[in-house]
């Protein structure tokens, strides 16, 4: 069975932009994951893409594709309409395969039943109200000509889709046909043409996803899935698709959709690639970081007027311009005991002695001195991503060698009392939580108490403010 990807750049450049992640970094290293993850379990793994994609996959980082194919050069495609560049490839194809996208790792070999049957897709899904009033923008908008399958789905109330993160089988006639009938919808509604207002219409899932579900339920045909539960459009958690500390407990992991930007999960990704991919993740690093540094100027926001705010900022500059002096090296070897220590947490919650806590030697304090009033400062609790509940007063501070220059994050009272008891010498976990402890509490209140410090701590871990590591 041959293996396939698509990479398409539109055009732009993969060292600056992200491709729907927060920051390109974490696009190449996915593509990495990606292409490895295949490699790992076949021998035919062929990537088809533009000049620039070669270029950055091939040329710099050196992902060992087998086979690598130039097609897009010429592609004219709108870029907002991604899913019509995976049909292309698609519609190359005159023998078996699977189509992998580039944000889906596969930790096992696919089954056999799989890699034999006619049509493979991820998962069956199916839709909830948000996904419903996609589809009717396309359905009930009277310039739109749908295919005559979906019409029969309308009609007997089926419309449905596959995630197709994973797509492909043995029977490339139909696959073939289905391409067909997508750049027909495409090219009928001017779907594709920059003059028509149809072109700023969202239906990637509808011309990918859908038609292919209609396809197949108007042929009465079977689709072997990789997912064998059915799946709400938001219904990927974290847990099941991403939690990549778990690479060998699921048959595949797809960073879909938000959770491209979230946090937690792009620093799984960042750890992973970092104990496992070690020279892909310098590659890149040293690759983008001087690309990085030179855009900087344009990321600090400025609050003219508001003096606490405008000290704040300059603050964070004066930190930027100390850290750039010190190079990246040291701040590697950082981001590798950031990565190691997420894979102590549970040894360090058992109270393995020969383990302590450590704040990460970029971390500052920045206090404002007073809690800020959300309804003066709305905008700013919406640029620390916390709630007008939160009591922002505190903000640590972090150098950050993927994404932004810095990053940085509101503090509560408990993550403070946390952080000077690391600072002051505590590393046992008994030892920090003793002093975070509020005296004369009862033993009921002193677990729950001590409960909500290990919360606290654990989120200081998974934003890398403190870390796991040996005690020397």
């Amino acid at each position: 069975m041959k293996f396939i990807q698509t990479f398409w750049s539109a055009g732009l450049d993969p060292l600056k932009h992200g491709f729907g992640w927060s920051h390109p970094e974490y696009n190449l290293m996915s593509w990495a994951l990606s292409c490895l993850s295949l490699r790992r379990h076949y021998d035919h793994v062929v990537l088809y893409t533009d000049s620039i994609g070669k270029h950055v996959l091939i040329d710099l980082l050196h992902l060992p594709y087998t086979e690598v194919n130039v097609v897009f050069d010429d592609f004219e495609c709108l870029p907002q309409h991604w899913a019509l560049a995976k049909i292309y490839t698609y519609s190359l194809q005159k023998e078996p395969f699977i189509h992998v996208d580039g944000d889906v790792y596969l930790s096992h070999p696919l089954s056999n039943d799989v890699l034999s049957a006619p049509l493979v897709a991820q998962n069956k899904e199916v839709g909830t109200d948000y996904y419903q009033n996609m589809i009717n923008r396309i359905v009930n908008n009277p310039n739109i000509k749908l295919p005559d399958c979906i019409g029969t789905s309308l009609s007997n109330n089926s419309l449905f889709s596959y995630n197709m993160g994973i797509f492909g089988g043995t029977n490339v006639s139909f696959i073939g046909n289905y391409c067909c009938q997508a750049c027909e919808f495409i090219n009928a509604n001017g779907i594709n043409d920059v003059n028509n207002e149809n072109s700023r219409i969202d239906c990637n899932v509808f011309f990918e996803q859908i038609l292919f579900a209609s396809l197949v339920e108007n042929g009465n045909l079977d689709v072997s899935c990789i997912v064998n539960h059915q799946l709400i459009d938001n219904g990927y958690t974290i847990e099941e698709f991403c939690n990549l500390f778990k690479f060998n407990e699921y048959a595949l992991f797809h960073l879909l959709g938000g959770h491209k930007r979230n946090k937690r999960v792009l620093n799984m990704l960042k750890h992973y690639v970092i104990l496992n991919l070690r020279i892909l993740f310098l590659e890149i690093t040293k690759l983008i970081y001087p690309i990085r540094i030179s855009m900087r100027n344009n990321r600090v926001i400025s609050w003219g007027g508001d003096d606490s705010l405008d000290c704040f900022v300059k603050y964070v500059n004066v930190k930027l311009d100390e850290w750039r002096k010190n190079g990246i090296e040291k701040e590697i070897q950082i981001e590798t005991n950031l990565a190691n220590s997420i894979t102590c947490i549970e040894k360090f919650m058992k109270n393995d002695r020969s383990y302590g806590l450590y704040c990460v030697p970029s971390l500052v304090i920045y206090s404002f001195g007073k809690t800020l009033d959300a309804n003066r400062d709305a905008d700013v609790f919406r640029w620390f991503n916390c709630s007008e509940h939160f009591p922002l007063k505190d903000i640590a501070i972090t150098r950050a060698m993927i994404g932004d220059d810095y990053a940085m994050e509101p503090l509560t009272d408990t993550e403070m009392k946390i952080i000077h008891a690391i600072r002051s010498g505590r590393r046992r976990l008994a030892d920090v939580a003793e002093y975070c402890m509020p005296i004369n509490l009862k033993e009921t209140a002193r677990q729950k108490r001590y409960h909500h410090i290990l919360t606290e701590l654990k989120y200081l871990i998974e934003n890398e403010i403190v870390y796991i590591n040996k005690i020397n």
